[in-house]
């Protein structure tokens, strides 16, 4: 099964990253740990090629029982999220000051795809940063809204956009809220694929 793994240390980020895909890497799982010994359970569970270099990823995490622990994903929500990992993965390492409110990324399903999800992320002074990932328009809709210092001259552009989304207007699934470490991960990747969303993931990060 192809795989592949990533850590983010170099960025100040205790975060480790594992990907596994369909043979024709059409499909994906995956993993965002922050606590070691999730990792270490899950390694347990998957062959000795891909434990050696997720162990090795896992390495930089925290053992505190209290770290957030995982997130995990699949689908087109997956491919999206490990895109931006990669392309984050491959920039110089930065420092990034936050000091007001802003948003980070709010991304669509495939234009492909008769239905899907989106991605909204945002960082606030106050609470730090957030990744919601929502299930239908109406969602999409409250997440923006509920943001007060998002200007209406940005709000509006938004709100046209989302409506053109390929996905229900309803849904029975709930947002999935991210916050802490996980999501600031999240975040800073989606502002690296923002600046280009185009990259070969294989040829420049290497799978197994």
């Amino acid at each position: 099964m192809p795989h592949c793994s990533l850590e983010f240390s170099r960025i100040g980020l205790p975060v480790a990253v594992h990907s596994q895909w369909n043979e024709q890497r059409t499909n994906c799982a995956l993993r965002i740990f922050t606590n070691r010994q999730h990792a270490e359970d899950f390694l347990a569970t998957i062959p000795r090629a891909e434990r050696q270099k997720l162990a090795r990823c896992a390495a930089i995490l925290e053992s505190d029982t209290n770290a957030p622990g995982v997130l995990e994903t699949n689908g087109e929500t997956a491919i999206a999220l490990f895109s931006f990992l990669v392309k984050l993965h491959q920039e110089p390492p930065v420092v990034l000051r936050m000091v007001k409110p802003d948003l980070m990324g709010c991304w669509g399903p495939p234009i492909v795809c008769a239905s899907g999800t989106g991605i909204i992320m945002w960082f606030h002074p106050d609470d730090g940063y957030h990744t919601a990932i929502v299930h239908a328009k109406e969602q999409a809709e409250q997440v923006i809204r509920g943001l007060p210092w998002l200007e209406p001259r940005w709000q509006e552009p938004l709100l046209g956009e989302i409506r053109r989304w390929k996905i229900s207007y309803q849904s029975a699934r709930t947002v999935q809220e991210i916050g802490g470490v996980i999501a600031e991960v999240l975040c800073r990747a989606s502002l690296a694929a923002r600046v280009n969303t185009t990259m070969d993931m294989q040829a420049k990060v290497g799978w197994n």
